[in-house]
């Protein structure tokens, strides 16, 4: 279990271009052992008891974070501006606001859980950019599972379910104002 810092500011920062994986267990195993169900790897944002970290992981261009259980966050447990990475093997969850905020970027989810975030669980925003969104869970956020504002969104064999639990208005997906066409396929969406 890994806190970026004591600072409300600090995060961990993915430099361009590196992967980060998870999953591994103690003292360390062969690439081909890990196993993120059996052995989870906590990135988390409580500093302590009055303090949590604003952001988990701010993602680089060309990254990919594998593996990880992020939670915790003040805003969001994961976000970017202008870099293009992948999230996969991920849980992301019981941030206060955004699971993943993303603006001006392209994106690739696969086989996450995305769940109890206070906000919506995946943003998405940014003319001609892409969120890729494969094999996920999105459940149990307040707001909206996936928000796509201005941007291009392909969501297929995924289950998106009871969001919106808050009594505020919310869409398991809701599109504003895309910029191309967005493809729903294969996917459960219900409540």
């Amino acid at each position: 279990s890994y806190n970026p810092g004591p600072e409300q500011s600090t995060s961990f920062v993915l430099p361009q271009g590196i992967s980060v994986y998870g999953g591994f267990r103690s003292g360390g195993s062969l690439f081909d052992e890990r196993t993120p169900d059996k052995y989870p790897t906590i990135l988390h944002g409580q500093v302590d008891a009055d303090i949590q970290n604003n952001t988990i992981v701010t993602m680089g261009p060309d990254t990919r974070i594998d593996g990880f259980v992020i939670r915790d966050a003040a805003l969001a447990n994961i976000t970017a501006g202008s870099v293009d990475f992948t999230v996969e093997n991920c849980t992301v969850s019981n941030s206060l606001d955004k699971g993943i905020d993303v603006i001006n970027s392209n994106i690739g989810v696969k086989w996450c859980d995305i769940n109890n975030n206070g906000g919506i669980g995946i943003y998405h925003e940014g003319q001609g950019q892409l969120a890729q969104i494969e094999n996920s869970r999105i459940e149990k956020n307040a707001a909206n599972g996936v928000y796509s504002r201005n941007s291009a969104l392909v969501i297929t064999n995924s289950f998106i379910s009871n969001n919106g639990f808050s009594g505020v208005s919310a869409d398991g997906v809701h599109v504003a104002l895309p910029n191309m066409d967005c493809v729903l396929y294969n996917n459960t969406i219900i409540h």
